[in-house]
């Protein structure tokens, strides 16, 4: 049987029993935005197993640092905007695409963190 529970504003979701979901529903403060945030989702998703909770304990906390950074960043709502470049000035489609690299880059480098915390988890266990 499925089942969804929320803790810290992320919902785990138990999908059958091998697959494990974590989804962080979170605001970026954001110029452009209505109501000046836009709303995002961040989801991790374990095809293969369901995670421990020691596992699910080193997610959550690499994801809640991960929002925090990218928060730090005042001009990283603009990488959002990518699709949209267009419809925007030349000098604010250069700043979109540069924030959308560096934005990449911050994603990338989370998910190789979280690749490795994973693996190095297995073998840390209590």
């Amino acid at each position: 049987m499925d089942r969804v529970y929320m803790r810290d504003n992320i919902v785990k979701s138990s999908l059958g029993r091998d697959k494990t979901a974590l989804n962080y529903l979170f605001e970026l403060p954001s110029k452009w935005a209505n109501q000046s945030k836009e709303l995002l989702m961040l989801s991790i998703i374990f095809a293969d197993r369901v995670i421990s909770d020691f596992q699910e304990d080193q997610v959550r906390t690499k994801l809640i640092n991960f929002v925090h950074n990218l928060k730090e960043n005042k001009e990283i709502f603009k990488g959002l905007y990518f699709h949209d470049r267009l419809h925007f000035q030349i000098p604010l489609r250069r700043q979109i695409l540069a924030t959308n690299t560096t934005l990449q880059k911050l994603v990338d480098n989370f998910q190789r963190s979280l690749d490795i915390e994973l693996d190095v988890a297995l073998f840390k266990e209590p």
